[in-house]
């Protein structure tokens, strides 16, 4: 049984409406952005994220962990619709905003840095793309 959203312009257009929308609503008083989530649907599928990072993760294909077992990520069918499409080709650095950072896909190690920002937040810094990219073409980060 196959549920993956199925993916065309006019979804992808309708969706970038929508999260404006609740930008707008976060910013301006007397609107919530929880409030539009909600009548957006948006709601749940953020908070079950939020709250069970890994079970969101498994559930979609992108990490496979067993007890006591080895992590395999991206093996076998996976949802793309998860990813943030970027040009490999231009991509060189990739700020994450936060303070702890792993990579789960097997990148080359040598291939990239992880570089201490003043204020403590990690960046990623790809050194040598095409090493980088020579395994997969998708990056899994984790963050905390």
């Amino acid at each position: 049984m196959n549920d993956k959203p199925k993916i065309n312009i006019f979804n992808l257009i309708v969706l970038l409406f929508k999260g404006a929308l609740v930008g707008f609503g976060a910013i301006m008083p007397g609107i919530s952005g929880g409030t539009l989530c909600v009548a957006f649907g948006m709601y749940q599928p953020i908070m079950n994220l939020l709250s069970h990072p890994f079970k969101e993760l498994k559930k979609n294909g992108l990490l496979e962990k067993k007890f006591l077992g080895q992590t395999k990520v991206l093996k076998g069918e996976f949802n793309e619709s998860y990813f943030t499409k970027a040009d490999k080709r231009s991509l060189s650095v990739i700020p994450t905003g936060s303070k702890k950072v792993k990579i789960w896909t097997n990148m080359p190690e040598d291939s990239y840095t992880i570089k201490e920002n003043e204020d403590k937040t990690k960046t990623i810094e790809i050194t040598n793309p095409k090493e980088f990219w020579s395994m997969t073409p998708f990056l899994v980060i984790q963050v905390d």
